[in-house]
């Protein structure tokens, strides 16, 4: 947030945002302060434990390695590997130096070969590492599956790395490419992202269709005869979704899914007309509808804890922090409630439909089809929110999803248009990228650590960067 509120130096005033840096400022001595007494306290008690118990062991291998000169035959499940006792006993904390540093009376089978029950490809890594000190991993590109299998490896062995191998490609916004497209029968209402699974729901024959990220390979998908998916939203294996049923005794049913099953859980009835929005949050579920009503269901209970009234027209966008919840549509204001279900106030300023809302803390970015992003400032020690930009982009938005990468301080959102994805820093407020290949408007997106996903009317593309360690 920093970086953030810094740029808005020219945006407004010094004397707006002196209270949100005092704050900040405060909040950061104190941190600073309980960090500071923590790391003392663990030198403390570690200290002397650790730098004799460090220097036995090494004294110990050295004397060892200088006496013996001993080839080691392993037998890691199942396959032969021959190394040395000094290779094993490279990395002194490591379990595999325990194990052979002569401390500890280990049992050879009837072959004199010592028994590893591991995977032998995924060892191999943590051997040539320990051999050659030069790390080299699987490309996650490839699979990422042995990618992660091969850090658990080293996690294992108690094997510090060199560096902090990530445990997901990250995505640079600047360097994306095309992998995947996927054309289906429209038009596409909404996707969605959970693991390795994307997530498409739509107004066709399959409702729901699920497709491997990595690949174009479909994967088994929940189907319910008779019901169109308007909107949907995922949170692990949780999958709930909102339409229109042919059912005439409930047409505007919520499904609430299981994704390891593909089949329905429960329903939730209480709308009056078509959901066009859902949001998941814990054991809590957001929904807006053409009704002009929002509800706030309890998972647990399958019941109603809320209904919010207030809005003039159908709910289109949903987001929460777990604080606050805001709700906006076709009515170009925007509503914010917290979850006893009490209205914390309208903010006015856009002039047409806001098609998407994303909130972070107390940051929130709408868009709309007025050709506007808007960042407003939502502190709650302020007596109202507050319009902190105004940015004009020149065509029309449909969709919108918040990007933050905290380890490197930035912050994007990546926005579709007509035709086009567009992604934007919002540190800077610069156009980083602009991602072209669909052939209608963008009406739906998704974003993880290491893909966006995006729909038109009958297709979906994946895109992500190129990997490098």
């Amino acid at each position: 947030e920093q970086p953030f509120l810094a740029s808005l130096s020219s945006i407004v005033t010094e004397e707006q945002l002196q209270q949100v840096k005092e704050h900040l400022a405060e909040e950061w001595k104190c941190l600073q302060e309980e960090k500071r007494k923590l790391e003392e306290e663990k030198t403390l008690l570690q200290a002397q434990k650790q730098k004799g118990s460090e220097r036995k062991e090494e004294n110990l291998i050295q004397e060892l390695n200088t006496n013996t000169s001993d080839v080691i035959t392993l037998n890691v499940g199942g396959k032969k590997i021959t190394t040395t006792r000094a290779t094993l006993t490279r990395i002194p904390q490591s379990m595999l130096a325990a194990m052979f540093s002569g401390r500890h009376a280990l049992k050879k089978d009837k072959n004199g070969e010592y028994f590893l029950d591991r995977d032998k490809k995924r060892f191999d890594y943590v051997l040539n590492y320990l051999r050659t000190k030069k790390l080299v991993l699987p490309n996650p590109e490839v699979d990422i599956n042995l990618y992660e299998a091969v850090l658990d490896e080293f996690d294992y062995f108690c094997i510090p790395l060199p560096w902090s191998a990530p445990r997901l490609i990250s995505l640079d916004p600047e360097k994306i490419y095309n992998a995947h497209t996927f054309s289906l029968k429209g038009p596409i209402s909404s996707v969605r992202l959970s693991g390795d699974r994307i997530i498409v729901g739509g107004i066709f024959e399959q409702p729901i269709t699920v497709f491997n990220v990595n690949s174009k390979v479909t994967m088994p998908s929940p189907t319910e005869e008779g019901f169109r998916v308007h909107s949907m939203d995922v949170l692990g294996d949780v999958l709930c979704t909102g339409g229109v049923s042919n059912n005439p005794l409930s047409p505007y049913t919520i499904l609430v899914w299981s994704l390891q099953h593909s089949c329905v859980q429960y329903r939730l009835q209480g709308h009056q007309s078509t959901v066009w929005s859902l949001k998941l949050f814990g054991n809590n579920l957001i929904s807006g509808s053409n009704d002009n009503t929002v509800i706030i269901w309890d998972l647990n209970t399958q019941q109603k804890k809320h209904e919010l009234l207030g809005h003039t027209s159908a709910i289109h966008s949903i987001d929460t922090d777990g604080n606050l919840i805001v709700t906006a549509g076709t009515e170009s204001s925007i509503r914010v409630w917290n979850f006893e279900g009490e209205s914390q106030g309208e903010l006015v300023g856009h002039t047409d439909w806001v098609r998407g809302v994303c909130l972070r803390k107390h940051l929130l970015v709408s868009c709309s089809l007025d050709a506007t992003i808007k960042v407003w400032d939502l502190t709650p020690t302020r007596t109202e929110p507050r319009l902190l930009l105004s940015l004009e982009t020149k065509t029309p938005i449909y969709s919108c999803v918040f990007y933050s990468e905290p380890e490197r301080g930035r912050n994007y959102l990546v926005v579709g248009c007509n035709s086009a994805v567009k992604v934007w820093n919002l540190d800077n407020f610069c156009l980083v990228n602009t991602l072209f290949g669909h052939a209608g408007y963008i009406s739906a997106l998704a974003i993880s650590q290491n893909v966006i996903v995006s729909s038109s009317f009958d297709e979906v593309k994946v895109w992500q960067t190129p990997y490098e360690i």
